[in-house]
């Protein structure tokens, strides 16, 4: 019976193709591990074991490859069910919550429908009311009047005996004081029912107050009282005024304060020339205290007002000059008359066609006026029928007589 020899520490056991290199050194090869080429095997290819270890080396490799393309396809199968979309599948649709627009912010300015100037909503729907404002001329007449600088638009025109009368009207700017306040005449009913405003007045012609029957005349007549009142400073009949504030108290007690809904004007921003050819403009009613006399001032792009040879100016706005941006001499047939009382009147036809001149920017356009019925509003056309735009701002309009046509340099 052979007897089993001890293993000593030197001696291990070693699986079938196994190399023990550390009991055949000659296996390594003889070059030192700091060979200059660091990246190739130290094994010795010479050895016949070598082939063995090589043999082992590719069945790791393909081991480790092995393992490495098991990873990788985990890897993508992880991606597929986590990170693709899997299919939809058919469910109850979900509520959703619902997403408001946004309001768009409220215009901060809208344009006056009286003058075209921009101003706060608010403003620009309050209602146009108007007054009838004396210009006698001489000591212990109407002049300065109050209120003409903050109207937006003014008009002009004969009574009678070559005295001339304001229709003025406001909108934005309501002013402290109005007056002294009048009587009616028909060319102003007639212009006042185009705008549908209360209207101030104190009497009137005998035809004038029987077109102010008609039942869509806003009639504010001054024997109703409130907001009339007579002041100390001036004699009779000159000294009718009113004070705004109270007349916008009236207009809304009567249910009158609606925005106004006329046709306006067409309006445009100023375009003041660089070779101003109408500089100084007149119009002539009559005699030389009714003659109006318009300076255009560059600086503001307006026209200083002047009447009978001296500055027109605003005694309830510090004596400030008036000064529209557009002047419109309107040419109009002015016939005189009687009343059927017996007094003087001057009939006025505005109601038809005729020629007008605007004058604005420092230069002039002759165009047609139009004006179809009492309450159809006054039209500027072109040559071609084109609406002429006006610069945004007061407009002061004068009729005046054919047969004294305006001139201006």
């Amino acid at each position: 019976m052979q007897k089993k020899t001890k293993s000593t520490s030197s001696q291990k056991d070693f699986e079938p193709g196994s190399v023990d290199m550390s009991t055949d050194p000659t296996l390594l090869r003889p070059e030192p591990i700091t060979s200059k080429n660091r990246g190739e095997s130290l094994i010795n290819p010479q050895h016949p074991a070598s082939s063995n270890l090589k043999k082992k080396s590719r069945k790791k490799t393909l081991i480790i490859a092995g393992a490495v393309l098991l990873v990788l396809a985990l890897g993508a199968g992880a991606f597929y069910a986590f990170g693709k979309k899997a299919p939809e599948t058919a469910t109850s649709p979900q509520p959703t919550e619902e997403v408001k627009a946004e309001a768009s912010p409220a215009p901060t300015t809208k344009p006056s429908v009286l003058t075209g100037v921009l101003v706060e909503p608010a403003v620009a729907d309050k209602p146009v009311m108007a007054s009838i404002i004396e210009n006698m001329a001489g000591r212990g007449g109407a002049r300065p009047q109050s209120g003409l600088t903050s109207a937006g638009v003014v008009y002009e025109a004969l009574a009678e005996g070559g005295i001339t009368r304001y229709l003025a009207l406001w909108q934005a700017d309501t002013p402290t004081d109005i007056g002294p306040v009048r009587s009616l005449r028909p060319v102003f009913f007639y212009t006042a029912m185009e705008y549908g405003t209360p209207t101030a007045h104190a009497g009137g012609s005998s035809d004038a107050l029987s077109l102010a029957q008609d039942n869509n005349f806003k009639n504010v007549e001054a024997l109703g009282g409130l907001p009339f009142r007579r002041v100390s400073s001036r004699i009779a009949p000159h000294n009718l005024y009113v004070y705004g504030e109270k007349y916008a108290e009236l207009v809304a007690n009567r249910g009158w304060n609606k925005p106004a809904s006329f046709n306006a004007w067409p309006r445009k921003d100023d375009a003041p020339s660089d070779t101003p050819t109408a500089t100084v403009i007149t119009a002539n009613f009559s005699s030389a205290d009714y003659r109006a006399v318009f300076r255009y001032d560059a600086a503001t792009n307006s026209y200083l007002r002047e009447i009978g040879g001296k500055a027109d100016v605003d005694a309830a706005a510090n004596n400030k000059q008036v000064n529209p941006k557009t002047v419109i001499i309107v040419k109009a047939s002015a016939v005189a008359g009687k009343q059927k009382n017996g007094k003087p009147k001057t009939d006025i036809d505005i109601i038809g066609k005729g020629t007008a001149y605007i004058f604005q920017d420092g230069t002039v356009t002759e165009v047609n006026w139009v004006k179809n019925s009492a309450t159809d509003r006054m039209q500027f056309l072109d040559s071609v029928g084109a609406p002429v735009a006006l610069n945004r701002g007061q407009a002061w309009v004068s009729i005046v007589p054919t047969t004294l046509p305006p001139t201006w340099k």
